[in-house]
């Protein structure tokens, strides 16, 4: 049996060595093979210490804190001085209720859904919309046809939720 496992171990380094010398092996694998080998672990999270505020941030939740107020700080812009148009209030101005949003249309919209792609606010899954989207359709396009006759729109709809995601680079 001792002999059976010191064969097995064997042939399996023989097999990795193989992978690491064969020319067409690529860049990615052949270092992730040579990690495997080594007995180091295969992705290790070694972002550089941040400095923030004379003071460096190790810890990965605190980085990715940090860019964001940041970003934030870049995005942040000073209305408090701004004017905005005097446009007078007039019946000519023209509306959107003259749009008909077909039960067709609806059901189109939902069969073409990616159900790998997150959930809303709503929580409802895309797999589920597009599954049920012949069942869906007409009271969507009732809902959706009301919203825009009378010009309301629930405050949901006006709501996202934004998340960072740390990138491979």
């Amino acid at each position: 049996m001792h002999k059976f496992y010191k064969n097995t171990k064997l042939d399996f380094f023989n097999k990795q060595i193989n992978i690491l010398e064969n020319p067409e092996t690529n860049v990615k694998n052949w270092w992730k093979f040579l990690r495997n080998l080594s007995g180091q672990p295969s992705k290790a999270s070694n972002y550089p210490p941040l400095l923030v505020n004379n003071e460096y941030v190790e810890d990965d939740n605190e980085k990715s804190n940090a860019f964001n107020l940041f970003f934030c700080k870049q995005a942040t812009v000073d209305d408090s001085t701004a004017s905005f148009p005097n446009t007078p209030c007039s019946d000519d101005i023209p509306v959107l209720n003259n749009i008909i949003i077909t039960e067709e249309e609806v059901f189109d919209h939902l069969s073409l859904l990616d159900v790998t792609k997150a959930t809303g606010l709503d929580e409802i899954s895309g797999r589920l919309l597009k599954y049920a989207a012949r069942e869906l359709s007409t009271p969507l396009a009732q809902l959706f046809n009301k919203s825009i006759r009378e010009a309301v729109y629930p405050e949901t709809w006006k709501l996202a939720s934004v998340y960072t995601s740390f990138q491979k680079w």
